[in-house]
């Protein structure tokens, strides 16, 4: 029993010399062949401008190299090579930092251990990217939106409220919501939809970047009522004979709708002075509207009639003033 795991233990260890030899001599004949193969070369990018950084740390540039074996396996086993390439070499698309890798030839050949030749880039770019990051934030919108003439503005809607913005991460530690400013003044005279496009900024992008402003605007409501017609600058010991004049008369006005409710029977006194009547100062006599209420414009207040021609007066009894 003894002798069968002496005989075991001596075929496993002439079993592992025979593999040593066997790498050795691979060893040999791989050290020195001549080896046309990839290796990845970091990228180190200097001068960032300030408050940016790359999303990668580790950037690598992957280059086509002829090379003995021996020195490829010192490489495999060694430290790695770089290259160091400033922001200002880089093309900065919008945060895609890019540049054509046979503008780097010069750089990585000087960057290469001894005895490696360089053949070809892998790629013809290197690409690199600023590093950002995501938020949700409210929009505040600064509207040049008004009412059209004998319109009432009721607000804006704006939809979405929040937008989600990405952006370096400098950027956004100074930002706490999104102020879009729209552009040209804009007149409404009834309920709108407007379209707006949050602007681009370098670094930054918006989802959505579409804004849908929901504008509130109603046209004055017309109003007709009628009012008693007033006789004006009559002592109050005298009773005037008054030729023709109605009763009352038909008072058309706009107002804004949301304010109907505040109209009130001492608003819209419709009067005529009557000494126009003794005089005979005029051709005409017009009525005057006074107390209008202060969102009622006067261009705004018609009279039907709004004046009676004198010359067609006829009597026609006497007014009691005190009625």
């Amino acid at each position: 029993m003894h002798s069968e795991k002496v005989n075991k233990g001596h075929e496993f260890l002439v079993f592992l010399i025979f593999l040593l030899v066997s790498f050795c001599l691979w060893l040999l004949k791989v050290s020195s062949e001549i080896f046309e193969t990839n290796i990845a070369m970091g990228v180190v990018v200097e001068k960032m401008p300030e408050g940016l950084e790359l999303q990668d740390n580790k950037i690598e540039l992957e280059v086509g190299v002829r090379v003995k074996g021996s020195k490829l396996l010192t490489y495999m086993f060694g430290k790695e090579c770089s290259i160091e390439i400033p922001y200002s070499d880089f093309t900065d698309n919008d945060g895609v930092l890019t540049v054509e890798t046979s503008k780097l030839t010069n750089k990585v050949e000087a960057a290469m251990p001894a005895d490696f030749a360089f053949r070809f880039f892998e790629e013809e770019e290197l690409v690199a990217h600023i590093k950002t990051e995501s938020v949700l934030l409210p929009v505040k919108f600064e509207s040049n939106i008004v009412a059209g003439k004998n319109v009432e503005y009721g607000g804006i809607e704006l939809v979405p409220g929040k937008v989600t913005v990405t952006a370096p991460p400098s950027m956004l530690e100074e930002m706490d919501s999104v102020l879009f400013k729209a552009g040209t003044k804009i007149n409404v005279a009834r309920d709108s939809i407007l379209t707006y496009t949050l602007p681009r900024k370098k670094y930054t992008t918006y989802e959505p970047s579409v804004l849908t402003a929901k504008v509130k605007a109603t046209p004055y409501s017309k109003v007709s009522v009628m009012r008693k017609l007033w006789v004006e600058d009559i002592p109050l010991n005298h009773i005037a004979s008054l030729y023709g004049l109605p009763d009352s008369v038909k008072l058309t006005y706009l107002m804004p709708p949301s304010m109907a409710e505040k109209v009130d029977k001492g608003h819209f006194r419709v009067s005529v002075n009557s000494g126009n009547i003794r005089k005979g100062a005029k051709d005409t006599l017009s009525f005057t509207v006074s107390s209008l209420p202060s969102f009622v414009k006067e261009e705004n207040v018609r009279l039907e009639p709004e004046y009676i021609i004198l010359e067609n007066i006829k009597p026609s009894g006497i007014l009691n003033l005190f009625n």
